[in-house]
Order: structure tokens, then sequence, then C-alpha cells
């Protein structure tokens, strides 16, 4: 009971400390992207890393608590905002994507454990797809509702760029405000990514599931001795029949 309760603690904890790095991330956002209205931010990339090291449960439950202290009022986001408005503005689809890349990449990643190898080449590749994904992810609702939102406010720099054309222009338009001038920095958080999520993961087993993986290791080791004991003592009846 006391193994399960301090299991849990330290979880939550993890969580909370994951949640907490990624709010003060929006100290490092603080600038627009040129032709763009959506400002750099490196927030996607501490709640991917979150969920490539901790798993899909405890990243995504960390970035959702990053969305709710925004919402909340409280200055997280980039360039320091915070408050429902930005939730339901022009970047309100890119912090959602924040939540599904949490989670697209945690359930591809998988929860950690201590006898993962940090230089196998099919954890790197599965980190590697992970975070990939995650990345492209965020960019699906966030391009999405940024087109809604520059439509529906004809006061908008780019509102010109989308109304009267077609979808395939629209689309073009769109990858040029919303997605190309954020493809070589996030190239470079997957540099970080992907290395520093592969070396951390059996770090973060040990704290978070070693008993666990202990306790399974040592039933496993049991049933195997149980398993041989048995074989022992029914090989010479096998012996005789033959």
């Amino acid at each position: 009971m006391k193994k399960n309760i301090k299991r849990t603690t330290l979880r939550s904890l993890a969580t909370l400390a994951a949640a907490a790095a990624i709010c003060l991330a929006s100290i490092a956002g603080r600038s627009l992207m040129p032709l763009s209205p959506v400002p750099f931010a490196i927030q996607n990339m501490l709640c991917i890393l979150a969920a490539c090291i901790l798993g899909g449960a405890q990243g995504a439950g960390a970035t959702g608590l990053f969305i709710l202290a925004g919402g909340l009022g409280l200055p997280v986001f980039a360039l320091g905002n915070g408050g429902i408005e930005h939730l339901t503005g022009q970047t309100g689809g890119y912090i959602l994507g924040y939540f599904i890349a949490a989670a697209v990449s945690g359930l591809i990643a998988g929860s950690p454990f201590t006898f993962e190898k940090k230089f196998n080449i099919k954890n790197w590749l599965r980190i590697l797809c992970a975070a990939l994904a995650g990345y492209a992810a965020v960019y699906i609702p966030g391009l999405l509702w940024l087109r809604h939102c520059i439509l529906l406010n004809p006061e908008s720099t780019f509102h010109a760029l989308l109304r009267g054309q077609t979808a395939s222009e629209q689309f073009s338009r769109l990858m040029q405000i919303g997605l190309l001038p954020f493809i070589y920095y996030d190239i470079l958080k997957l540099t970080v990514t992907v290395p520093l999520s592969t070396l951390a993961r059996p770090f973060a087993a040990k704290i978070l599931y070693g008993s666990d993986e202990e306790e399974a290791a040592e039933l496993i080791e049991s049933l195997k001795k149980k398993k041989a004991f048995f074989d022992a003592i029914h090989m010479p009846h096998r012996q005789k029949k033959h």
C-alpha cells in the first residue's frame, strides 16, 4: 500500500514538474515570426519531450495543466500571454495541438522502462517517429483554426490573402504564414528532443517505475524456477514412456 502511494506521488510530482517547465518556457517565446501571426515558442518541444520521456498519460497531463494555467490567465503562453481569449484566438489551434502532440508522441514512445537501452537503434527510431508525429500534430488544428480566425476577421492583416481564394490557394497561403516559417526551428528542436528523450527515459523509469519492474522481474524469475522444478519432476516419467 505504501509503495503504491509512493509511486503515485512520484508520478504526480513528475507531471507537475513537467507542467512547470512548459509554463516557464514562455520566457523564451517573446518574439513574433516575420510574415506570420503566430509567435515563436518552444512549448511544443517541451510538451513532446515530456511525453517522449514520461509516456502519453503523464505527458498529456503536464500539457493539459499548462493549457489550464494559461486559460485561467497565467502568462504562460508565447509572448507572455494568458487568458481564455488566447485559446479562442488565432493561435488557439496550435495550443490545442500541443495537447494532441503530447498524447500522440507519448502513445508511440510508450512508458519508459529501466531495462531500455540508451543506444539501441530501435529505441531511437521509435522516439524519432514519436517526436515527428508530435511536431506534425501541432499544425493540424493550428492551421485549420488559423484559417477560420483569419477569414472571420476582416481586420486581420492576412484576411486579403485568404478571402476569395480557392481551397488550394488558401492551403498554399496557410503553409506560408503558419507552417513554413517554423520548419527550420522544428528541425532544430527535433535534434534536441530525440537524443535527450532516449537518454533520459531509463533514468525516469528507474525513479517512477523501478519498483514495479523489479517486482515483475522477481515474479518472472520465480515462475521460471517453478517451471524448471516441475520439468525436473516429470522428466523421468517422460523418459520411461519413450
